[in-house]
């Protein structure tokens, strides 16, 4: 039986005026990426295990309301590992990922067959600042409390024009409830990021040294391959985080081994 993999073409205003695109990310092979960080052999390193810890912050978030009465969201899914996990454990009301890259969308039908299968979940090729039309288009049904998330270093490689719009639009889909959960990579960590990641995996971001990283500011600047990265703290993800709000929010900060994650809610009052 030939796989179906799902894809969302839109032709919304807000895609055809922004620019989305990360070539450097197109270029690299989802396998690669993949390996780097989701395979027993990376299980004990720094983002093998920061991949333990968002499962683990997932699934209480989700056991706390059912899990038959959830919806789970995902901006920037590449290849779909939390639901390819978490879809083994137990029934959604809705899972939804987001990925631009139709490259990583077909890797994550390859990796998981068994999402193709499963009749309340969907990855599909899509901009997370259409968001809400991408997810309008899967004719899923969303759960009155979604959870709509953002995780591993997606927020972190996304252009800087395109962080706030895809914001807004996460805001917007939990407005009438749910939880926005954005998960970054500390800014404090990126030493251990270039030990344990960067420099273990030249097959992703290219050869590095430490003149490559600035870790007062929390960033990687590989200028031999073009890929960049920002490592973050709570001040920067709060300041993002309200900015893009169209309403009151609050804020609460959770960290786990080199991660740094935003819970954020409407305000009760609103």
């Amino acid at each position: 039986m030939a796989m179906i993999v799902p894809e969302v073409k839109l032709a919304s205003k807000a895609s055809e005026d922004v620019d989305v695109s990360n070539q450097v990310w197109e270029d690299i092979s989802p396998w690669a990426w993949r390996n780097g960080i989701y395979t027993p052999e990376s299980a004990t390193n720094c983002m093998g295990k920061l991949f333990g810890h968002v499962m683990g912050l997932m699934e209480t978030l989700t056991f706390a309301q059912g899990t038959e009465n959830t919806t789970i969201i995902e901006v920037g899914c590449g290849t779909a590992e939390l639901f390819g996990a978490i879809t083994q454990k137990c029934k959604f009301k809705s899972l939804i990922g987001v990925e631009i890259s139709q490259n990583m969308v077909k890797c994550a039908y390859e990796v998981h067959p068994h999402l193709s299968e499963v009749s309340d979940c969907k990855v599909v090729q899509g901009n997370a600042v259409d968001l809400m039309d991408v997810i309008k288009d899967t004719k899923l049904t969303v759960a009155p409390n979604p959870i709509v998330c953002i995780l591993m270093n997606t927020y972190g490689i996304l252009p800087d024009h395109v962080r706030a719009l895809s914001l807004a639009q996460m805001w917007l889909t939990i407005a009438d409830g749910g939880t926005l959960v954005l998960g970054c990579w500390n800014k404090e960590e990126l030493r251990t990021g270039f030990a344990e990641f960067y420099s273990k995996n030249p097959q992703l971001c290219g050869e590095c040294t430490e003149d490559d990283f600035n870790y007062e500011a929390g960033t990687f600047n590989n200028a031999r391959t073009g890929y960049t990265s920002q490592w973050w703290d709570e001040e920067s993800m709060r300041r993002d985080l309200q900015a893009a709000a169209p309403f009151d929010v609050t804020i609460k900060f959770i960290r786990h081994g080199v991660g740094i994650f935003a819970l954020g809610k409407r305000s009760p009052s609103q």
